[in-house]
């Protein structure tokens, strides 16, 4: 799946994760809009997170979800989930996308590279 579509997920209040695969390249308008039950955001590549193409602030899950979380998959029983409140975005990032960060009241610190 490359694309969620506009008020994909509106008004869904019992959603409480969502795990943003690397495929996904644009989210809709509102598509997370009224997901106030929202608490976690999962991605498997930061840059990858930092490409994806958010139509209007209500469009990023991290609006409502505050925590932005590294998910790397190694099997079906272990997976680890990594809390990001700091890192470094690489040197392959040439621009980040409206609304990437939006709401993420979780980050205490950035490194954007020359």
């Amino acid at each position: 799946m490359t694309t969620i579509g506009n008020n994909a997920f509106y008004g869904c209040t019992g959603m409480t994760s969502v795990t943003i695969g690397n495929s996904v390249t644009s989210i809709g308008k509102e598509a997370f809009y009224g997901c106030s039950g929202l608490n976690a955001v999962k991605i498997q590549n930061v840059d990858t997170w930092l490409g994806i193409s958010f139509q209007n602030a209500t469009a990023n899950p991290l609006y409502y979800a505050h925590n932005l979380y590294l998910y790397i998959e190694l099997d079906i029983m272990d997976d680890i989930v990594i809390p990001l409140s700091s890192f470094t975005v690489s040197e392959n990032v040439t621009s980040i996308k409206d609304y990437a960060f939006v709401g993420f009241s979780e980050m205490t610190d950035i490194m954007i590279s020359n």
